[in-house]
């Protein structure tokens, strides 16, 4: 892995020509992922997320993955509220 130099994530087709000049297909990243075609594209488009899928394609780019996609943190769980009326309904 290269040392962190991007400070933004990489577009969809940045990530697309990225692959082509790795010599690597979505589908190649599927396959060595387990997961459909499909599901690569929805990760490179920012409408999936696979901590899998994205180190794959960052190993193939020669990066972390912090520096192709964005990593959000996990949500906080949710906590329910004592003064809310429902928060008893789901106890």
């Amino acid at each position: 892995m290269q040392p962190q130099t991007q400070t933004t994530p990489m577009t969809p087709d940045e990530i697309k020509q990225g692959l082509v000049a790795a010599g690597m297909s979505q589908a190649e990243i599927a396959r060595r992922c387990g997961v459909s075609r499909v599901m690569v594209n929805a990760v490179v488009h920012g409408r999936a997320v696979s901590q899998r899928v994205m180190a794959e394609i960052a190993s193939a780019l020669g990066k972390d993955p912090e520096q192709v996609f964005e990593i959000r943190p996990k949500p906080e769980p949710s906590r329910p509220c004592p003064d809310c009326p429902l928060s008893s309904v789901n106890q």
